[in-house]
């Protein structure tokens, strides 16, 4: 019987020891570091286990009650954002190119 081209096969990759992970790692929450506060929020200590959760409303269909406002330097809308950051308009040769689908397109 001839041996098989799997069982001659050796890996490139070589591991040289046992895994190990690091017991060192500080894993206190801390805020990102661009951010603009450098706090955590107040509501990420608190246990909501109370208080329902926005996911909990949103699966049996009731919204909260009152509006969302938006925080100092959050947006709700791309059409909030600077003009240099908004997405480009298309012109009508850019959208007849996507309806068509290159179908158009001579080879």
């Amino acid at each position: 019987m001839k041996p098989t081209l799997a069982i001659l096969r050796t890996p490139l990759i070589r591991f040289l020891g046992k895994r190990t992970f690091p017991t060192s790692i500080d894993h206190t929450p801390r805020p990102h570091p661009q951010s603009p506060t450098q706090k955590l929020p107040s509501s990420f200590f608190q246990a909501s286990a109370a208080a329902p959760s926005f996911a909990s409303n949103f699966s049996t269909g009731k919204m909260p009650s009152s509006p969302v406002a938006a925080k100092q330097g959050e947006l709700f809308s791309v059409t909030e954002l600077p003009s240099r950051f908004r997405p480009k308009e298309l012109s009508e040769r850019e959208i007849e190119a996507i309806n068509l689908g290159s179908a158009d397109y001579v080879f």
